[in-house]
């Protein structure tokens, strides 16, 4: 877990735009108090997201993206009943 100052530095963002993507959902950090507290899967995605900015991609095409990526990843942390492991397919 980092802080957002850490992220901040490591990522080479400024604080008002983690603020920014934070507000606009676009990275989820989570929360002690009001200070955001950044699990190193957000963390690296704040690097990615800085990285193909750099590149040129669009907000948007980043933002759209991270949606559909989560949407795929998230097939897979559905709990499974029966006590059985089971993988998820997708639909």
């Amino acid at each position: 877990m980092l802080t957002t100052k850490e992220v901040s530095k490591l990522a080479r963002a400024s604080l008002r735009q983690l603020q920014w993507w934070c507000e606009t959902g676009l990275v989820k950090p989570s929360f002690k108090g009001h200070n955001r507290i950044w699990p190193d899967d957000e963390a690296r995605l704040v690097i990615a997201i800085l990285r193909l900015r750099r590149k040129g991609i669009s907000v948007g095409r980043v933002r759209d993206s991270i949606k559909t990526i989560r949407q795929a990843l998230s097939i897979y942390q559905e709990p499974v009943s029966g006590g059985s492991r089971q993988e998820a397919t997708a639909p």
